[in-house]
């Protein structure tokens, strides 16, 4: 089987048994990537945040992705974390 890691192209047996590393708590993939939950890191993030980082952040996200945007605008006013207007 051919496989891809850092970049490098490699070739592993078939009856090798499969590399599962657990980094940072995040299981493997089965490709042998790292699954990631980027929005909720996104949200923490915001969350932490000073409320000007905060709102000009989440301006340019919404600037590219409206969707993304609107998710984290709704989330972050539902837990308090922008002000109501």
């Amino acid at each position: 089987m051919i496989y891809q890691r850092n970049g490098k192209i490699g070739l592993e047996e078939e009856n090798q048994a499969p590399r599962a590393k657990t980094v940072n708590g995040n299981q493997p993939t089965a490709d042998g990537g790292i699954k990631v939950d980027g929005y909720r890191q996104v949200l923490e993030l915001l969350q932490t945040a000073d409320q000007e980082f905060r709102i000009s952040l989440l301006k340019r996200l919404h600037a590219q992705d409206p969707g993304l945007g609107e998710r984290l605008f709704h989330e972050l006013m539902a837990t308090g974390h922008l002000p109501r207007v």
